[in-house]
This record gives structure tokens, C-alpha cells and sequence, in this order.
């Protein structure tokens, strides 16, 4: 037995002598081990499917708001700082890519203009399939009102309009979950026009808007585009922010009121707006990617305004819009309601101005504006504020006159 196992040895050592011709006799198994070529090491096995692990940044997510917020949202998202809001009985599916849209809408837009969006309060709401835009807290006031915010006899706020644009913009549950199925606005993606009225009235510096009507002006004033052959306009050739708004569908993939109804022209897509109406194209690529040169610019000193006296109405003066800002930053326990007075001397309700934020409203020089806190605030120490518009760009400090 021993003669065979020593035997058995030899013949190993033999065959681990000679590494490279036979030069080197090694003395034991492990060097023999190290001498041998390195294999290569087994790829690590990774989880079949899905690419959980290599997510750095949490998902959006819908979440609850519990007590909901002013008694009717209770549902949220943030995309980029921006809140989006729904009723409970709103889907989060419809949450969800209205999310992306607006994300989409704001990816490339630079800090200063999603800084402005903030500080005026700015946010998205979803209208659910079982309401309508009244449902709003924001527009509950015009529910069943004749003529609603327009006036058009005969017309309420609800059956002219599934969204409205502004600080609080809107649009339609269906308009999300399934655009080309909209009974009303099927093709034409509504959140993307609502919010881009936001985007220009409420997020983009003066230089910006000036470069929209200067657009707008030339397109539709001078080369005669968004025009029909009997006189009338599409609906972007309405007005400068009817055009950024429309435009904005196009780029974004959709389309507005077509120019030629029956030949769906300019054809849907950013493709068709390039061919249609290149400087408006361009216009809209400067901004929505980032690139225009005004939209880091500072916002220009406005003018303060007094608190006009009591009874003070609109003048008559439709000509030369000019911005407000309603600065409520100082009264961080103070909500204000906004109305517009008319020349003869009615209350028009236009919004909210939320505490500690601002809000800013396009108007025109001379026009009156009136802002009513609850009575009994004890933030405040007037109820009521009036003030009119100057010529150029302006400022009310609400936090400092109204405490």
C-alpha cells in the first residue's frame, strides 16, 4: 500500500515538472496553482429583469392630503417644485401623465423662471370626470353664474370651458387619460395649453412676453399667418397669448385650432408648426429648451402703488397691458380674494392670493382691482384693499398695506 500511494506521488510531481519547456520543478500543489494561467472571473449575475437597483432618485409618487386642502384637493404630486392637485376622486393614473407632461413642459426652463413660478403661488389642478371647472375652490364663485368669466349671455363657466389657464391652471381628467377620446377637445392636449397661459403670464420675465407679441404681431399682423381666406382666424391668431399657448400644443406634439379645419393644417406636431410659422418654431424652441437669452434676466423695478380710495372703479381703458404683482409675502396668515371692478362699478372675482406668496395679474392702466380678506383676520388689520394699474409694470405690497 505504501509502495503504490509513493508511487502515485511521483507520477504528480512529474507531471507539475516543466512549466514552459520543463525548466522549473515545481515543490508542491499550490505552486503549481500559481503558476497556472488566471481565469477569468464569472461576470456577476444580476436580477432577471427589471432596473429597481439602478434607481438613484425616488419615483414622483401620488400622495394623500389629509385634511384635503381647502376641504377638496386630496391628492398631490410635485414636479419640480410645482404642485399638482386633484380631488379624491380624480385617478392617479391621470396624476401621473399629467406629471410628465408638465415635467416635459419645465425640464429645460432655468431656475429664474421656475423661482417666479414659485414665489406667484403657481400649481396645477385636474378637473375629475364628475365635476366641472366650478368644482374648483378657485372657481367655485362662478358656479351657475350667466356669462361666467367672459360674459357671453346664456354661457356658464362650466359649459364653455374644461380648464382654465392662469397661476392655477386646469384641464380635464379625460383630456389625460385618453386625449384623442375628449368629447370636447379631442387631439388637442389641454394641460399643455392651460399651462403654458402660466408659463407666460406667470413664470416668464417682461423681455420674454415682449418677445411673444413682437411674434405674434409679425405673424399674424404682417405676413398674414394663422388667417383664413374669408377673414376669420384660427384661434391662435387671436391674440399674443391665445398664440403662445396654441403654438405650445404644436410643439409639444398635439396641435390647436387648425387653420384649414377640413385638410388638418398646419399638420399636427412640432414639424408642421416649423413649417407653418418658423419664427413662432423658434420662438418656442428658445424657450421651452432653455436657450433664449431674456429668460435669466432679473425682473425690472416696478412701481409701487398707494391704496386707491374707496369707490374707485375701472376706467374704460383697453389698450397697453401692463402686469401687477400682488405681493402677500408679509402676511404669512392672510388670505386675500381678488376681483377686477368694473367701470361700473361690479365685482368680478378672479382669484385667491394664497398666504405669504404673490400673484400677478395682467391687466390694463387705469383698471381697478380690489382685494377682500375674511372679516375678523387678526393678521390683518383692513379688510379691503383697492388699487389701479399704472402705465407700466407695478407693485402691490399687500403684506405691508393690508397689516
Amino acid at each position: 500500500m505504501w509502495a503504490r500511494r509513493l508511487a502515485s506521488t511521483r507520477r504528480l510531481a512529474a507531471g507539475l515538472a516543466g512549466v514552459g519547456g520543463g525548466g522549473l520543478l515545481l515543490s508542491n500543489a499550490s505552486q503549481a496553482q500559481e503558476a497556472r494561467p488566471p481565469t477569468e472571473e464569472k461576470p456577476r449575475r444580476l436580477p432577471i429583469g427589471g432596473i429597481s437597483h439602478e434607481i438613484r432618485t425616488p419615483l414622483r409618487r401620488v400622495t394623500s392630503v389629509d385634511p384635503p386642502l381647502h376641504g377638496f384637493y386630496a391628492k398631490e404630486m410635485s414636479v419640480r417644485g410645482l404642485p399638482l392637485r386633484a380631488h379624491a376622486c380624480v385617478s392617479d393614473g391621470a396624476m401621473c401623465v399629467a406629471a410628465d407632461r408638465l415635467s416635459r413642459m419645465l425640464r429645460q426652463l432655468p431656475d429664474e423662471v421656475l423661482s417666479r413660478l414659485s414665489r406667484r403661488g403657481a400649481s396645477f389642478h385636474i378637473i375629475g370626470l364628475c365635476q366641472g371647472t366650478s368644482d374648483l375652490p378657485e372657481h367655485a364663485h362662478m358656479k351657475g353664474v350667466d356669462g361666467g368669466y367672459t360674459g357671453e349671455k346664456g354661457v356658464t363657466l362650466d359649459m364653455r370651458a374644461r380648464g382654465m389657464g392662469g397661476v392655477h391652471s386646469s384641464c380635464g381628467e379625460e383630456n389625460l387619460l385618453d386625449l384623442d377620446a375628449d368629447p370636447r377637445y379631442g387631439g388637442s392636449d389641454i394641460l399643455v395649453h392651460e399651462f403654458a397661459h402660466c408659463v407666460m403670464d406667470v413664470g416668464l420675465p417682461h423681455a420674454v412676453r415682449q418677445a411673444v407679441v413682437d411674434t405674434y404681431e409679425r405673424a399674424v399682423g404682417r405676413e398674414g399667418r394663422w388667417k383664413r381666406a374669408d377673414g376669420s382666424c384660427a384661434y391662435a391668431g387671436s391674440c399674443a397669448e391665445e398664440y403662445f399657448a396654441e403654438l405650445t400644443m404644436w410643439y409639444f406634439g398635439s396641435h390647436g385650432e387648425f387653420v384649414d379645419r377640413v385638410a388638418a393644417h398646419p399638420t399636427p406636431g412640432p414639424g408642421g408648426l416649423a413649417q407653418y410659422d418658423p419664427d413662432g418654431f423658434a420662438l418656442l424652441a428658445a424657450i421651452y429648451g432653455g436657450t433664449h437669452p431674456g429668460l435669466k434676466a432679473a425682473d425690472a423695478p416696478h412701481t409701487r402703488l398707494v391704496p386707491a380710495r374707496e369707490g374707485t372703479v375701472s376706467t374704460d381703458e383697453e389698450e397697453g397691458k401692463v402686469p401687477i404683482e400682488f405681493d402677500n409675502q408679509g402676511c404669512r396668515g392672510c388670505a386675500w380674494k381678488l376681483f377686477w371692478i368694473t367701470p361700473k362699478g361690479e365685482q368680478v372675482q378672479y382669484g385667491e392670493i394664497e398666504p405669504g406668496k404673490c400673484f400677478e395679474q395682467v391687466t390694463f392702466p387705469g383698471h381697478t382691482w380690489l382685494l377682500k380678506t375674511a372679516p375678523g383676520n387678526p393678521a390683518a388689520e383692513k379688510e379691503e384693499l383697492r388699487y389701479t394699474a399704472a402705465k407700466e409694470p407695478c407693485v402691490a405690497v399687500i403684506g405691508e398695506d393690508g397689516t
